[in-house]
């Protein structure tokens, strides 16, 4: 995740000030910070690879982001 440009929190993923091109291509930003994926919580934990691996193998993955204070719904598709 480092080298997307993400880190882990307490309250899931925080995009770095460098995101990846792809991160900014589904219109993630830094200081977004990702709260959940495909409906389940990230927390920074050993067990978020597991809900990745799952986002990957369903294609798709729809992502809550607070940013500011706001949150947002992006769906991307995942190859």
């Amino acid at each position: 995740m480092a080298s997307a440009g993400v880190s882990a929190t307490a309250s899931g993923y925080r995009i770095g000030p460098n995101p990846s091109a792809e991160l900014r291509r589904f219109g993630l930003q830094p200081g977004d910070v990702i709260e959940s994926l495909n409906g389940q919580a990230v927390s920074g934990a050993t067990s978020d690879q597991q809900l990745f691996e799952q986002a990957r193998a369903a294609g798709q993955a729809r992502v809550v982001v607070n940013r500011d204070g706001r949150r947002l719904t992006f769906t991307f598709p995942l190859r």
